[in-house]
């Protein structure tokens, strides 16, 4: 399918093409990269049920992606928040999603910089 196919689709509600077109957003394919438009893509197929995007929401969250250009940062993308992450990874590890599982495994270990309580 073609990126207008694609975004098309998108727009009339087909969950697995809302997860590709959050992965292009995400991964800088035919689009700019935008974290924030890839998390508005996998919630529209996350509110579907759609266990892929309840999982890229998780790895949104877990590692945070702001938008770079040059050498400026801009207060736009996903900020990283382990509470969200864990409950993203949750729903889909409760539908038997193994890298969901691992995920939430890797959150409980102790991170650089952050406070353990």
């Amino acid at each position: 399918m073609d990126l207008v196919q694609t975004i098309i689709s998108a727009s009339h509600g087909d969950k697995n093409a809302q997860v590709a077109v959050g992965d292009m957003y995400r991964d800088d394919k035919g689009v700019p990269q935008d974290y924030q438009a890839a998390m508005d893509w996998y919630l529209k197929a996350a509110e579907q049920g759609h266990a892929d995007s309840h999982y890229n929401i998780g790895v949104l969250y877990d590692y945070g992606r702001a938008q770079h250009w040059g050498a400026y940062d801009y207060d736009h993308g996903v900020s990283q928040d382990y509470t969200k992450a864990a409950e993203w990874y949750t729903k889909t590890a409760d539908q038997g999603y193994e890298l969901a599982k691992k995920a939430l495994e890797d959150l409980k270990k102790p991170k650089p910089g952050v406070a353990v309580e």
